[in-house]
């Protein structure tokens, strides 16, 4: 986990913003995949637990 030490405190200082282009929950996830493999996209998409 070290090297992910510094980008995390880059995200929590603001100095670092991942690119999500859409957060589904995670019932969606079929529907995540299909259109991450439609293409066109700019940034991740996001499965959320809870």
């Amino acid at each position: 986990m070290g090297g992910l030490r510094r980008p995390r405190r880059h995200v929590a200082e603001g100095k670092l913003r991942p690119a999500v282009n859409e957060v589904f929950p995670l019932e969606e996830t079929a529907r995540a995949h299909q259109a991450s493999e439609a293409g066109g996209v700019r940034g991740k998409y996001v499965g959320r637990v809870g």
